[in-house]
């Protein structure tokens, strides 16, 4: 199944029959998108109207990748929270030698021994 999709968001596209009484559904979720709507203060949708023909990128893409952005920051948000709650122990923290590596990464056998 598509990545993000569920058994219910998967409808066929086009059907065929005749193939010994089978129907053959061919799945294009992967490749949909859902129109959303939303208000914007005017000076807004100006700026996004202006930055959109200025960079020649259509304003959905625009509005895309920064709903990207931000839900991105979100997760990392959550992660430094999580991270807070329950921080690495020495022991997790021991098996990674970033303590031992070089300020220059020309001499990795000091770090590594051989």
């Amino acid at each position: 199944m598509c990545r993000g999709a569920s058994a219910a968001s998967i409808r066929p596209t086009r059907q065929q029959d005749g193939l010994l009484g089978k129907r053959v559904y061919i799945k294009y979720t992967d490749r949909m998108t859902r129109p959303l709507s939303f208000r914007a203060d005017a000076s807004l949708a100006e700026e996004l109207d202006a930055a959109a023909a200025e960079s020649g990128v259509p304003r959905s893409d625009l509005l895309n990748q920064a709903v990207r952005e931000f839900l991105y920051r979100l997760r990392c948000e959550r992660d430094a929270e999580r991270y807070a709650l329950h921080p690495l122990t020495a022991a997790e923290t021991a098996a990674w030698p970033n303590e031992a590596w070089p300020d220059e990464d020309t001499d990795w056998v000091e770090v590594f021994g051989q």
